[in-house]
């Protein structure tokens, strides 16, 4: 059971910090990280996708064309079809070599 309330302290927390902090100011991304760090030592689900916006246009996430992925070249048709945003997995559960996550 994630712990909510520390997941919301984080994600209001950086609402704040983008609001009041100068928009080039590059510590904003030092204190995020100390954030998600904090949140680290807590039963916390992955909230970033609560403040993406503000992550990307802090330069704290990056996005990449999907061409850029290391697997591109070869699952080429299973990222060109791609249409909406996907978590790509570490795992190809799919893959009929796949032998499950303790292998």
């Amino acid at each position: 059971m994630s712990m909510h309330e520390v997941e919301d302290l984080v994600t209001d927390s950086i609402r704040l910090l983008d609001r009041h902090a100068a928009a080039d100011d590059p510590r904003v991304r030092d204190r995020f990280a100390a954030l998600y760090g904090f949140q680290d030592g807590y039963d916390c689900s992955f909230t970033h996708f609560r403040v993406m916006d503000i992550l990307l246009r802090r330069r704290y996430t990056y996005r990449f064309p999907l061409d850029h992925h290391p697997d591109h070249a070869e699952r080429s048709a299973y990222f060109d079809a791609l249409t909406d945003f996907t978590a790509l997995r570490t795992f190809d559960e799919d893959s009929p070599g796949f032998q499950g996550y303790g292998s």
